[in-house]
């Protein structure tokens, strides 16, 4: 029994991994192409439910199917509309199982995938070194770890359920429907895998051993169950794969309670189809054409719902940072007016940056919980970042002047600066945790009167308010005096080292997240002395111009603080 228990952990384990490598290497690899690839292929309702359909039936698994569309929604890649649609498309095409195992019977294992994937994954990053394309190596081996996962997961489980025979369940009327229900849900989830349960099924239907009408119910029964490898791949997902997951279990009860209530009539409609068709009398085909039947029943139902499903899921599992990456001034009704739409932008970037630099002042401080949520809120930043650019790309260019044509230009300047030092912001957080432990007196001192100084430039351009001019000298200042603070604590820590008194290994660790939190501090201000410049005089230079003036602000604070040292 232990073994088996460890069997069915580890194949957890490898699940859950499995799920962070596909979500990090997709998001890695969507640098546009892929992206815009499924957001074609998935454009409509019906496109969505037949890309589901079509991919389920090449890898004969709408569990992994789903498990993947959950793997891009958590990087970006659907929205939640595309993505029902493809689970909706993913429950037709996994009744092609039933098709097969009519037509030759069931020997096919999906954890014979698992290699190929673990191999071409593995190659692909050791013949590459561009970072997108090892995003997606990570994102192959991520699959192939899923299916061994599977493999595992089936492996406990079958053990487990080795002493259920279907043979034994010699039940009749409502209680036998009821109890042949729960066990199509049981052993699908017992093995992950209702084209197994469904193959069972069907193999007992054929020998006899079940009646058709019972073996009907087992398969709804199974069709619900393949919802948990979906619930399991939730687990410590994003809201959006959460949204997806509940999606799926709602499609697949509500598609199963329809055919529940329809089973005689829907049993007449097959045995008549078959007689129509000539397929003879088989409990194989009438099963395969019942499991297609009510799935295809499902969708066209349902399907016209798609859209006001996707609204009420969207209201649900609602975490802090996705209220973060909600935009709150960028109506759409102002893109067909330039003046307003770029009222709007500032508005927005305003909140943004103010999001931005509460992220770097809580990595400083240390009172974030935990790097994960400097990420999370991270994230949150770059999602509405995008947001601005998507907008900020959308206004009309029949009602923009040269001068609004700049400020665009300067928008989408002030934002990557944003983004930039908010993705920093893990590295401060370290910088704060590795002074709080540090032993060596002179250079903690000088450390902390940095983060300190850091901090201040932090809340001057948290504070930044428009047309205030006496906000951006103070700034300028501020910005001088990090620089001698961040000279100092880099000349204690390298005295400290030259000492003896910091190991060489720790020394490169603080001087680079010093570094680095140097940096953020750099980016964040230039965001504030870039807005100025647009607020101020209503244009700017080129891009390229408008980049050197922000890069020589700060070189220029570098400046005074050496001569303020000598």
């Amino acid at each position: 029994m232990t073994a088996i228990l460890l069997n069915i952990l580890g194949g957890l384990g490898l699940f859950l991994v499995a799920m962070q490598m596909m979500t990090d290497g997709l998001r890695a690899f969507a640098a546009g192409e892929l992206r815009r690839f499924l957001r074609n292929w998935s454009g409509s309702r019906w496109r969505s439910v037949a890309t589901g359909a079509l991919i389920t039936a090449l890898v004969q698994s709408s569990g992994a199917v789903t498990v993947a569309v959950i793997g891009f929604v958590n990087a970006g890649i659907l929205s939640l509309s595309q993505a029902l649609g493809i689970v909706f498309g993913a429950n037709i095409g996994t009744t092609v199982t039933a098709w097969l195992v009519a037509a030759a019977g069931f020997d096919w294992s999906i954890s014979r995938l698992a290699l190929p994937f673990i191999a071409a994954g593995a190659g692909l990053r050791l013949m590459v070194d561009d970072e997108r394309w090892r995003g997606l190596a990570t994102a192959l081996v991520g699959f192939g770890l899923f299916f061994l996962g599977l493999a595992f997961l089936k492996q406990g489980f079958g053990e487990i359920q080795a002493g259920i025979r279907l043979a034994d369940l010699r039940l009749g009327g409502a209680g036998g429907i009821l109890a042949m229900l729960l066990a199509g849900f049981a052993v699908t989830v017992l093995m992950q895998s209702s084209s197994a349960s469904i193959a069972l099924i069907i193999t007992a239907a054929s020998a006899g051993v079940v009646t058709l009408p019972l073996a009907a119910a087992a398969v709804i029964g199974a069709n619900v169950g393949t919802t948990s490898t979906a619930a399991l791949a939730a687990i410590g997902a994003t809201s959006s794969a959460r949204r997806v997951a509940a999606g799926h279990i709602i499609f697949n009860l509500m598609t199963g309670i329809i055919a529940l209530a329809l089973l005689p009539l829907m049993l007449w409609a097959v045995r008549r189809t078959e007689d129509v068709l000539g397929l003879g009398s088989s409990p194989a085909i009438a099963l395969a054409l019942f499991h297609t039947a009510f799935n295809i029943l499902g969708v066209a139902l349902l399907l016209p719902f798609l859209d006001r499903m996707a609204q009420i899921l969207g209201r649900l599992f609602h975490r802090a940072e996705e209220d973060l990456a909600t935009p709150r001034y960028l109506d759409r009704t102002l893109l067909a007016t330039a003046s307003l739409a770029l009222s709007a932008l500032f508005m927005e970037l305003a909140r943004m940056r103010g999001i931005a630099a509460d992220l770097a002042l809580s990595a400083l401080h240390g009172s974030a919980r935990s790097v994960r949520t400097l990420l999370a809120r991270t994230r949150a930043v770059e999602s509405l970042g995008d947001t601005i650019r998507e907008y900020a790309l959308k206004v009309s260019t029949g009602t923009m002047g040269r001068s609004e044509a700049q400020r665009i230009a300067g928008v989408l300047r002030i934002v990557r600066y944003l983004e930039e030092g908010s993705r920093l912001g893990p590295r401060a957080f370290s910088l704060r945790r590795q002074v709080s432990r540090l032993s060596e007196g002179r250079a903690r001192r000088a450390l902390e009167a940095a983060i300190v100084s850091a901090s201040s430039v932090l809340e001057d351009v948290a504070a930044y308010q428009e047309g205030k001019e006496e906000s951006v000298a103070a700034l300028r200042r501020r910005l001088a005096e990090f620089e001698a603070a961040y000279q100092s604590a880099k000349e204690a820590l390298l005295e400290a080292g030259a000492a003896h008194r910091l190991e060489i290994s720790e020394l490169d660790r603080l001087l680079d997240d010093l570094s680095r939190s140097r940096r953020m501090v750099e980016q964040f201000a230039k965001s504030v002395l870039a807005e100025a410049r647009l607020k101020e005089n209503g244009h700017q230079p080129g891009t390229g111009a408008a980049a050197r003036e922000e890069e020589a602000a700060v070189s220029q604070a570098r400046r005074e603080a050496r001569a303020a040292r000598r």
